[in-house]
């Protein structure tokens, strides 16, 4: 007889969907600008993805593991372009960014990755992000895409990991926030849970 929670002893095992977060932490801004980021990544043959040339996924694989890798640069790749298409349209969309009225960390385990409660400001139609979101975390609401990537900038990309109510969401950062003050704005770059269930 199996016991309940009897798969418990997997919970120091990484879930697939903390490897996809953690491989999106690991861009910066100009990688998700770069429309030719994974323009070497994947098998030959090229086809039209979105509106470039990417290399196709191919016919045959040598296994299983093979199998389901050939999915993975086309697939960041869509989250790259989506990212990307939702950081040109900031500058011109005011309701998307939502001012930042605090950002307090929240005690954890030493080995786990420090979490924020983030609280933004209850002006008209505020609404806190949705659980699973990528955002990012900006100094100002930027002008342009490129402004978030100069030298100096403080943005740093965020996944929410929870939704409290309207106003309160709680997220875990893709590095430590020293300075709370360091942010004043948050927007959504990317609706994560879709990915995360092909990942």
């Amino acid at each position: 007889m199996v016991k309940k929670g009897g798969r418990a002893r997997e919970g120091n095992k990484k879930p697939d969907d903390d490897d996809l977060v953690n491989t999106i932490f690991s861009w910066t801004l100009e990688d998700v600008m770069n429309q030719n980021l994974f323009a070497d990544k994947v098998p030959s043959i090229s086809f039209v993805f979105s509106i470039r040339l990417v290399n196709a996924i191919p016919d045959r694989f040598s296994g299983l593991k093979s199998y389901l890798d050939s999915f993975r640069a086309p697939l960041l790749e869509e989250i790259r372009e989506e990212m990307s298409s939702n950081l040109e349209t900031l500058p011109n969309n005011s309701s998307s960014t939502k001012h930042i009225q605090s950002l307090v960390r929240i005690p954890t385990g030493l080995r786990q990755c420090p979490l924020y409660r983030v609280t933004i400001s209850d002006q008209r139609g505020a609404c806190a992000p949705c659980i699973g979101d990528i955002v990012v975390l900006t100094d100002t609401v930027p002008r342009r895409p490129s402004d978030l990537a100069s030298n100096g900038r403080s943005c740093c990309l965020a996944h929410v990991k929870d939704v409290v109510n309207r106003r309160t969401f709680l997220i875990r950062a893709a590095k430590k926030i020293g300075d709370a003050d360091s942010y004043a704005f948050a927007a959504s770059l990317l609706a994560f849970i879709p990915y995360a269930r092909i990942w």
